[in-house]
């Protein structure tokens, strides 16, 4: 089962909750060699999402356009917290809080931002000359 998954999608981490059944799940998936990770919760789920509000309100969520899953994930977040389900809204606010470890910037990154960048100053910059009737 895990090397199927792992093979499909590639996890770098996956979190598992360390309370109830959770914590029996933690077990087994190490025992597969999945990157799992004991998440420890604080406070109930309402006040979770509610601390993590913010990074949906600035912008700093993203959602694909369309997929699937989409209007059911959709339908959740909204009802929350009067909704009968809740474990996506539990599981995205738990991803949310979860500190990224190590280094979100690698050489290749850096060296892709650096194009990007030159690449949008020079469109800016020739784009701006080029409008002007010399």
């Amino acid at each position: 089962m895990g090397r199927a998954y792992e093979k499909l999608h590639k996890p770098t981490t996956i979190l598992i909750e360390d309370s109830g059944v959770g914590t029996a799940l933690l077990a087994e998936l190490q025992n597969c060699g999945l990157p799992v990770i004991a998440a420890k919760v604080e406070h109930n789920k309402e006040t979770r999402m509610s601390i993590q509000s913010g990074k949906f309100a600035s912008g700093q969520v993203f959602f694909p356009q369309q997929a699937p899953w989409l209007d059911e994930l959709e339908a959740e977040l909204f009802a929350f917290p009067g909704s009968r389900h809740d474990d996506q809204v539990d599981s995205i606010s738990q991803a949310l809080s979860f500190e990224i470890r190590r280094p979100l910037w690698d050489d290749k990154s850096i060296e892709g931002l650096n194009r990007l960048v030159t690449g949008l100053a020079m469109d800016q910059y020739f784009g701006w000359l080029a409008g002007r009737p010399w």
